[in-house]
C-alpha cells in the first residue's frame, strides 16, 4: 500500500511540475513580427492572431504574417496606431484607432473604414464588446458608442458622452463602462444608465474581470486593484 501511495505521489508532484513549466518563444522580425508595441491580441476562429500594435495591424499564423499599414491596407487618414482588435461573434475583425473604427474586408484582404456623416465621430477608440443581438458597444476617448450593422447598413451612435471609456463589457443586459470618472452601468434595451456606488469617484478604471456572477476584479490607473462584490468592496494589494 505504501509503495503504491509513493508512486502515486511521484506521478502527481511530476503532473505539478511539468503544468508549471511554461514555455515562452518571442516572435521577433525573422517571424515578421517587427514591432516591439502591441496593444491587443485576437485569435480568429481558423487559428491566425491578430496583433494591434503601433504601426498598424499584424496577422500570424505560425507559418507566415502579414502587416496591414498606412502603405498598404489600412483605409487613408485613419493612422497606424491600433488601439484594439477584435473578432465578433461572426468572426468579423474589428480594429479601433485614433481616427475611428474599421473592419476587415476578406475578398480584398485590406481594412474598410466605418464612414460617418457630420463631425462627431468616435475618436482614440480603446474597447469593444458585442451584447446578444450581435451590436457592438465601443469605449472611445469621446463615448460611449454603439455600433449596429445588419448586412452592408451600419448604424453607428453616441449613447453616453462619458470622459474617455477605457474598457466595456457587456453582461445581462447591460453595459459596464470603465471611465476616468468612475465604473457606469448602462441597460442596453433603454438607455438609462447609472454610476455605480462604492467606488471613489476620482478612481480612473482602466479595466475589469468579472470572476462570477457577483464579483469583479477592477484595475485603475492610480488606486491599485479593487476585488468588487455585490455588499461592500475590499482593496487588493498589487
Amino acid at each position: 500500500m505504501k509503495k503504491l501511495l509513493l508512486i502515486l505521489l511521484f506521478f502527481w508532484s511530476s503532473f505539478i511540475i511539468a503544468q508549471q513549466q511554461l514555455q515562452f518563444q518571442k516572435l521577433s522580425y525573422e517571424e515578421g513580427v517587427n514591432q516591439s508595441i502591441v496593444y491587443a491580441i485576437s485569435q480568429d476562429s481558423i487559428g491566425n492572431i491578430w496583433m494591434a500594435t503601433e504601426e498598424g495591424v499584424i496577422r500570424y499564423n505560425s507559418k507566415n504574417s502579414e502587416t496591414y499599414n498606412k502603405y498598404d491596407g489600412l483605409p487613408d487618414e485613419f493612422g497606424t496606431r491600433i488601439r484594439t482588435i477584435f473578432i465578433d461573434s461572426g468572426n468579423k475583425i474589428w480594429i479601433g484607432g485614433e481616427n475611428g473604427i474599421a473592419y476587415f474586408d476578406e475578398g480584398e484582404n485590406n481594412f474598410k473604414k466605418i464612414e460617418l456623416s457630420g463631425n462627431l465621430r468616435p475618436s482614440l477608440v480603446k474597447f469593444f464588446a458585442e451584447d446578444e443581438d450581435g451590436n457592438l458597444w465601443v469605449g472611445c476617448f469621446n463615448g460611449l458608442w454603439k455600433l449596429t450593422h445588419n448586412g452592408d447598413n451600419t448604424k453607428v451612435e453616441r449613447v453616453q458622452n462619458l470622459p474617455n471609456v477605457q474598457t466595456v463589457h457587456y453582461i445581462a443586459n447591460s453595459i459596464l463602462a470603465g471611465t476616468d470618472s468612475g465604473l457606469y452601468k448602462i441597460d442596453t434595451q433603454t438607455g438609462e444608465m447609472v454610476k455605480l456606488t462604492g467606488l471613489n469617484k476620482d478612481y480612473s478604471v482602466t479595466d475589469l474581470a468579472r470572476l462570477n456572477d457577483s464579483t469583479f476584479i477592477i484595475g485603475t490607473r492610480s488606486n491599485g486593484i479593487i476585488l468588487t462584490k455585490r455588499k461592500g468592496k475590499e482593496k487588493m494589494q498589487g
